[in-house]
Parts: structure tokens; C-alpha cells; sequence
């Protein structure tokens, strides 16, 4: 095993117990842990501790023996399922890309920022740089609008509630603004950023959803103001919508529509581009 230049004893040992209690069904006792690793007693106990409160281990309530709990298991399930989406969505970003010229993006909500997930830069000589894993803010981006839009009424008034930067002229901060325009964006299963995450740069971007109808991602184009006009931004939204279904469908969602407060399911999904 590689030694790496920057120590941390505690994170270390942390992990030397996962892995030696994903071996064991039955789980082990404090002691036997601190054997087994010849980790000191009390830190296999401070350690066990934490990872006890924060849910990622179990303690039989007989025997005192830690077990893993499933906690482990759902992160690595919502992982899975993005690198799922990142799969599907790979080789619609690459049409996109390759139909309008400009940069495609594909973008998760985590927390009250944007993430973007993977991308497929444009090939002009003049154009927009964001490095994958950027941090945007939702209520500035057309990725972020349309999952914004379509996202559960409660998680909704929470993101209304919040206090969102003036990020340049452009940009709608007024609760009373953003409401009414994610009104029109669920309406039209579409969204624009019209210079409001940055001056000199347009998007237009369409929501993806999953198996559940859920929206999971915004995906779309980004390009400068000077190539992106208001008509070509227009003649871009079938392809924003197409890739988007093509990847909903892909992800295995519901062709039919159904549209309830708290769950949004898709529309009329597009046909399969030939």
C-alpha cells in the first residue's frame, strides 16, 4: 500500500474499521477491533463512537458487537446512480454538442447549489470555460431553474426562503420573481439563463427525470451572448428537449404524464432521434 505525504492517523484507522467490519456479518466487539487492527483500545471506542451516532454502525443490543448499518449502502446507491446518469446522458452531450457547436452540460442539485456533473466542451476557439465539478447557483442557471421548477413543493418554499445572490444585472433574486417565473418553466418543461450566472454567457437547458418521475438533473447548452442570439437560443430548445427526454427514457422513466404537488412526471416525451 502506497504511504501518502499527508498523514491523517485518524481518518486512517476510521477506514481500517469499515473495511474490517464489511467482513463480518455478525460484527465484532470493541476489543476484538482493536486486536484485530492492534488500533489502542480507547481510539477504536472514540472512532466507533462517532460513526455510531452518525449512523454508520450498529451495536447489538446483547452482545455489544458493531455492525455496519446500510447507511454505506445508500451512499453508494446514490452514487451508482449518478454515474448511471453520467452513462446515459454521455452520448446525448455529445450530440448536442455536436449539433449546435457550443458547450453541453449536465447538472445535479446538491444542497443549494448546482453541480456539474460532466459536460462536453465546444470546439470554437472562442468559448465558455466552467471545469467539471464547478459549483453554480440553481436560481442563476437554466440547468438550475428547470430542476428548481420541478422539484417537490415543500424542497421548493425552502429554496424560495433562501437569500440567492445578485450575481450580475441580469439576475432575478425577488421570491415573488423566481416563483413566478419557475411557474412558466414547469409549464414548458424549459428554462433560459439570459446573462444572469455571467455576463457574456447564455444557456438554455431542459429537466431530466428518473424511473420515479422525479427531476434528478437539468441538462442543456451554454455558449457566449454574442453566438447565442434569442433566435438561435430558440432554434436550440428541440434539441435541449430531445436529448433531455432521450436520457429521462433512458433512466427508465414513465412515457405518460402525471402531474401532482410534490411529483412531477414527464410529458410527451419526444421521439427517438434516427
Amino acid at each position: 500500500m502506497a504511504v501518502s505525504n499527508y498523514a491523517a492517523p485518524a481518518a486512517s484507522r476510521l477506514l481500517d474499521i469499515l473495511e474490517l467490519l464489511v467482513a463480518e456479518d455478525e460484527g465484532l466487539s470493541l476489543a476484538e477491533i482493536s486486536r484485530r487492527l492492534t488500533i489502542s483500545a480507547n481510539s477504536v471506542f472514540r472512532i466507533c463512537r462517532v460513526l455510531e451516532e452518525r449512523g454508520y454502525l450498529l451495536r447489538d443490543g446483547r452482545s455489544g458487537a458493531m455492525q455496519l448499518s446500510n447507511k454505506l449502502c445508500i451512499l453508494g446507491s446514490r452514487l451508482g446512480s449518478r454515474m448511471t446518469l453520467v452513462h446515459h446522458a454521455a452520448r446525448w452531450l455529445a450530440w448536442l454538442s455536436e449539433r449546435s457547436g457550443e458547450n453541453a452540460h449536465l447538472c445535479v442539485l446538491h444542497d443549494d447549489r448546482l453541480v456539474l456533473l460532466d459536460q462536453v466542451v465546444s470546439t470554437h476557439p472562442v468559448r465558455v470555460v466552467v471545469e467539471t465539478g464547478s459549483l453554480l447557483y440553481p436560481h442563476a442557471s437554466a440547468f438550475g431553474k428547470v430542476i428548481l421548477a420541478l422539484m417537490p413543493a415543500a424542497d421548493q418554499a425552502k429554496m424560495l426562503a433562501r437569500a440567492w445572490p445578485q450575481l450580475t444585472p441580469y439576475t432575478h433574486t425577488n421570491a415573488a420573481q423566481l416563483a413566478a417565473e419557475w411557474v412558466k418553466v414547469r409549464q414548458r418543461r424549459l428554462a433560459y439563463d439570459d446573462e444572469e450566472h455571467q455576463v457574456g454567457v447564455r444557456c438554455v437547458g431542459a429537466p431530466v427525470f428518473d424511473r420515479t418521475g422525479a427531476v434528478v438533473a437539468g441538462m442543456g447548452i451554454m455558449g457566449p451572448a454574442y453566438r447565442m442570439t434569442p433566435e438561435r437560443m430558440m432554434g436550440y430548445e428541440p434539441l435541449v428537449r430531445e436529448a433531455a427526454a432521450q436520457v429521462s427514457l433512458a433512466l427508465g422513466v414513465p412515457d405518460t404524464t402525471v402531474v401532482e404537488e410534490g411529483a412531477t412526471h414527464v410529458s410527451r416525451l419526444m421521439p427517438s432521434v434516427r
